[in-house]
């Protein structure tokens, strides 16, 4: 009998799972406009994957049954913990930047390279690293979609703080005037 244990811990189902997010983000991508950062984040995982290949060169990988290979708890927990740093370095270095043009660029560049390098090694490694890499790039998507909730409830709170604020003169802001104030609060380089 298929227990929900060893369903999780087939290589085909962690591989899914990463496939799955990035699918989910693609799209997010596509949709946000970031084409010019998605495409430097495929060239950048590239090159990690070159060099991958140039230090460690192609060895046969031995495959052990999913029900004999466990992760030690300190194995779970640097796992956890490389995905989350990962992460918190992407969104540090985009906060940095946060108020220049090419932010949203090194952003999503930098997530495409994580997910394209880590799709690579998942493909790649034996099953103790795939639990390693899927510990991993869940424990990234989860300090990526946490910040972009936090991002959109900050922006989307700015521009109602702005909207119920009179201008200088006491006098209540104009639709104009909020248009122009919501296109500056809110992103739209789309490059």
């Amino acid at each position: 009998m298929l227990t929900l244990q060893s369903f999780f811990a087939s290589g085909w189902i962690q591989i899914m799972i990463l496939l799955v997010i990035f699918y989910a983000f693609s799209r997010w991508a596509m949709g946000q406009g970031a084409k010019t950062g998605y495409a430097l984040g495929w060239l950048i995982g590239i090159f990690f994957i070159v060099v991958y290949g140039a230090l460690f060169p192609r060895t046969p990988i031995q495959v052990t049954d999913a029900e004999t290979s466990q992760l030690s708890f300190l194995a779970v927990m640097t796992s956890s913990f490389l995905g989350f740093m990962v992460g918190i370095i992407i969104i540090g270095i985009t906060y940095i930047l946060r108020n220049a043009w090419y932010r949203q660029i090194f952003m999503t560049a930098g997530i495409t390279a994580v997910l394209v390098t880590m799709l690579f090694m998942m493909l790649m490694s034996p099953t103790q690293a795939k639990m390693s890499l899927t510990l991993s790039s869940l424990a990234f998507s989860i300090v990526m979609a946490i910040t972009y909730i936090a991002r959109r409830a900050y922006q989307t709170s700015s521009i109602e703080d702005i909207e119920e604020q009179p201008d200088d003169l006491g006098v209540t802001v104009g639709n104009e005037r909020i248009e122009r104030i919501r296109e500056q609060a809110v992103p739209t380089a789309r490059l």
